[in-house]
């Protein structure tokens, strides 16, 4: 039987399929993950609905204690699925009986998000040395979260969400954290179009390559490559949208604390 709090969680999961852009995002962010937190051995779709919350971590109350961590006074938790099952006789391929469990329905489990609780750190993934201008984002109020399997398996490197404010990045390859970056520039001059908009795929690449040259790397082969994915003409683009690439820069190097003349 299917608790009423459950139906909800489903509801608001199948709401998610509604909206397929969003659906993606939602999948980007889920799909990759690893490590050996509670929220690691969670389903997809309980991975999905902690998305929606915007939770990189969350636990149980009893978890988060014995990770010696407690909850904010005025905290709010969500739901996530817990399967209600009950052991049934059943016979196996050659008839004998075996005990196996049965699924009748599922429970809401509350869940906390890591952002509404504190006390002794929680072990995370970061990488060995952080890329230039790794403290930017912060200044913007974006957070940078970096996933511990390495997203070029799938073939994801990185992902900007605008409406989180928040940087995903599978790799520590610093031009892929430029790029995301750039995003997020350019989302502040103007909002971003959802999706994969070749301007702004442009917009991001162009400034990047820009940037690994200013420290030290260089990405223009590639960064050519991937523009000409996006436009017929990378040409008439990068010179259509080098005015933008600029500004996105100017902003990126202001906060820094660089001179930008």
């Amino acid at each position: 039987m299917t608790t009423e709090k459950a139906k909800e969680v489903l509801h608001e999961l199948a709401r998610l399929f509604e909206n397929p852009e969003k659906l993606i995002g939602g999948m980007v962010a889920t799909f990759i993950c690893g490590g050996d937190r509670p929220i690691d051995r969670w389903s997809w779709g309980n991975r999905l609905i902690a998305w929606l919350h915007d939770a990189s971590d969350a636990r149980t109350f009893n978890q988060w204690k014995s990770a010696n961590r407690s909850i904010n006074k005025g905290a709010h938790a969500f739901n996530i699925l817990a399967p209600c099952t009950y052991m049934a006789t059943d016979a196996d391929e050659e008839g004998n009986e075996v005990e196996q469990p049965k699924l009748v329905g599922f429970r809401a489990v509350p869940v906390f998000r890591i952002e509404d609780t504190q006390g002794e750190p929680v072990q995370g993934y970061e990488p060995p040395t952080l890329p230039p201008l790794s403290g930017v984002p912060a200044q913007w109020n974006i957070v940078v979260d970096y996933q511990p399997i390495p997203g070029e398996t799938f073939g994801i490197r990185g992902s900007y969400s605008p409406d989180r404010k928040r940087i995903t990045l599978f790799t520590e390859n610093e031009e892929t954290f430029f790029h995301e970056l750039v995003h997020a520039a350019d989302d502040r001059i103007a909002p971003l179009h959802g999706g994969q908009d070749p301007d702004q795929e442009a917009v991001a690449e162009l400034g990047a390559a820009v940037l690994a040259r200013l420290y030290g790397g260089r990405i223009d082969r590639d960064a050519w490559k991937y523009i000409s994915t996006y436009h017929i003409d990378p040409a008439q683009a990068v010179r259509r949208l080098l005015s933008r690439v600029e500004s996105c820069l100017t902003l990126i190097l202001t906060e820094a604390g660089h001179s930008t003349n």
